[in-house]
């Protein structure tokens, strides 16, 4: 069995890239509307938090005034986001690298 190093399994992972970008383009298109629905739940729950209506907390958002709130969102989903799909992408690397 062949051993993997980093540099190895990161090359496989730019060349798995060019060689499945439709697959690339699905998994970027559900992380971009799982960010969209976070940031949606988010304006939610702080208008029904603040007592306000929804139009007004996506204006105070837009003109940034819950900056705080929405960088500790994106920061979140961020990291969350970033384990989940490094950890998923070496398991996949590695197992259609032993799989042949």
């Amino acid at each position: 069995m062949a051993k993997l190093s980093g540099i190895r399994l990161g090359a496989a992972s730019i060349n798995y890239v060019f060689q499945h970008p439709r697959f690339v383009a699905e998994l970027a298109v559900v992380w971009a509307a799982f960010v969209a629905l976070a940031a949606a739940a988010m304006c939610v729950l702080t208008a029904a938090s603040q007592q306000q209506n929804l139009a007004t907390v996506m204006e105070r958002m837009q003109d940034g005034n819950l900056q705080r709130q929405y960088t500790a969102l994106t920061n979140f989903i961020g990291i969350f986001g970033q384990l989940a799909v490094a950890v998923g992408w070496s398991r996949l690397l590695i197992w259609e690298k032993f799989r042949a």
